[in-house]
């Protein structure tokens, strides 16, 4: 017994390859394919609670770094372990350099130290911002 049913002609967002798949709509069942060229600027991805912004946005980051030239920085605040693997394991595989920065002293990233490029002065850290910012 054979299906003969066709496939669902799928529910395009901008209009040239290479498409993302970004899952399937959920009121047709039809699959949602987006034009990589859509997110050469920004993307921003908002979503109630449990309703896997992190694993979209994971599958797109890894998508995007494996597929494109496109420098790909990801801000998540979740501190998503799961996350950080994959990214970091996709740009392996793509041979790309992958940079990361933490706030957390426990972990041994890329910094960025505004104070740094600063003549030290004889206060603390809140003054020397303060004085300097006004």
């Amino acid at each position: 017994m054979s299906n003969d049913t066709p496939p669902l002609q799928p529910i395009y967002f901008g209009s040239n390859p290479p498409w993302f798949s970004a899952g399937v709509d959920v009121n047709s069942n039809r699959p949602v394919l987006i034009d990589v060229a859509l997110f050469s600027e920004h993307c921003h991805l908002l979503g109630k609670t449990g309703s896997h912004k992190t694993l979209f946005s994971v599958q797109l980051v890894c998508f995007l770094i494996e597929n494109t030239d496109s420098a790909v920085v990801y801000v998540d605040y979740g501190k998503d372990r799961y996350a950080f693997n994959r990214i970091r394991q996709s740009a392996v595989t793509a041979n790309r350099r992958f940079r990361f920065f933490s706030l957390s002293p426990k972990h041994q990233s890329d910094s960025f130290d505004p104070l740094k490029a600063y003549t030290p002065l004889e206060t603390d850290n809140a003054d020397r911002v303060t004085d300097y910012l006004v």
